[in-house]
């Protein structure tokens, strides 16, 4: 099963950026699309398995971790952007 996640991940990893490039949509609907389907992928194995430790967070992890994910927002923000507005080539090697 470990290897069917990693061959998954390994795909969509190197696909991504060719189907961005050739998305019609804007980069921020592109990258807000991106993360939104990643949450709803994932939250529900966070919330089964991490509940209890996730509500004993102090405020400021909470708050380091709202600035992490604003910090990878930017980051898809600009990547897709670079996509759009360059090469494949040149923005995956510069992500």
């Amino acid at each position: 099963m470990p290897y069917l996640a990693l061959l998954v991940g390994m795909f969509a990893i190197s696909t991504s950026a060719i189907l961005i490039r050739h998305s019609v949509s804007e980069p921020l609907v592109i990258g807000t699309y991106r993360q939104a389907f990643a949450t709803f992928i994932f939250l529900p194995f966070l919330i089964s398995d991490k509940a209890q430790e996730i509500r004993s967070q102090s405020y400021t992890t909470i708050m380091e971790m709202s600035l992490t994910g604003i910090l990878l927002g930017a980051h898809f923000s600009f990547f897709i952007t670079s996509v759009k507005e360059t090469s494949v080539a040149a923005s995956v090697l510069l992500a």
